[in-house]
Parts: structure tokens; C-alpha cells; sequence
């Protein structure tokens, strides 16, 4: 479900990404109007390479907690992530987020719903591809040929 729009509620109950165009932001919201989750951000990859949006910038948000994870950037990246303490009753949710630069994906974890920064790395943009959504998408040389 592609979402251009949050409730005041949907905004203090969960943190979410965002990913803006020139014009207009999407939100993350991973179910459907018949409450099936889906993985909204790759919805929004496809929506994005059918219909050419072009993206520029990212940011994950809780509550009135919002921090930027990039602009300006040749693509944008996302996984989501469960952390289980073995041994106790603790988990740890985790967005992934990064953005593609010079063709490396600049990745940071960050814990949920706190939106706190825990750990960086650079990886692979072959190793990212399937969850990376390009900020330009309308060029061709993102798509390749059979």
C-alpha cells in the first residue's frame, strides 16, 4: 500500500521511514486497507520504478522524534530487523536504513522506536540491490536488459 498520508495516531503509536520527492513524502505502513501486512517499502520500490518518482531524501520518525538519514543521494536503502536476547525475554527492533553514494551503500542500524543510532557500515551495492530504491527513476540506467 503505497501511503502519502499518517494519522496523528499512526504517528504517536509507531516509528516509520519516510522517503520525500520534490513534491510529495511516503510513509511507511505495512498493512493493507484489509489489515495483511505487506512490506510497504518495497511496494514503493515497485510504484517508484513504474511510475518514475523521483526521490530526494529519507528520514525515520517516532512521536515527534525525526532524524534525517539522507538527502540528495543516488538511491536509498531499508531492512527491518528483530534481535533476540537469547537467554531473557528481551528484544530489540532495528531499521537498517542507508543511501547509495558513489556506488557503496552507507548503512546505520538504528534502534526502534527510540530512532537511536547504534552501528555504520558500507556494503556492496550488488549485495543491496533488492531493497534499494534509486532516487532517480527516471533514467533507464538503473533497469537491465535480458
Amino acid at each position: 500500500m503505497i501511503c502519502n498520508k499518517l494519522t496523528d495516531d499512526e504517528i504517536r503509536e509507531r516509528p516509520f521511514w519516510m522517503l520525500k520527492t520534490k513534491n510529495e513524502t511516503f510513509y511507511q505502513k505495512d498493512e493493507d486497507e484489509n489489515g495483511q501486512r505487506i512490506n510497504s517499502w518495497k511496494e514503493l520500490k515497485k510504484h517508484a520504478e513504474e511510475n518514475h518518482i523521483n526521490f530526494t531524501g529519507m528520514w525515520l520518525q517516532f512521536r515527534d522524534h525525526k532524524e534525517e538519514i539522507a538527502v540528495n543521494k543516488d538511491g536509498y536503502f531499508l531492512v527491518y530487523a528483530l534481535l533476540v536476547d537469547i537467554g531473557s525475554a528481551t528484544h530489540n527492533h532495528y531499521f537498517t536504513c542507508g543511501y547509495l553514494e558513489n556506488g557503496q551503500v552507507h548503512c546505520t542500524r538504528w534502534l526502534m522506536p527510540e530512532v537511536m543510532s547504534m552501528q555504520s557500515d558500507v556494503r556492496k551495492l550488488e549485495d543491496c540491490e533488492e531493497v534499494l530504491i534509486y532516487a532517480k527513476n527516471d533514467l533507464e540506467i538503473h533497469r537491465q536488459e535480458d
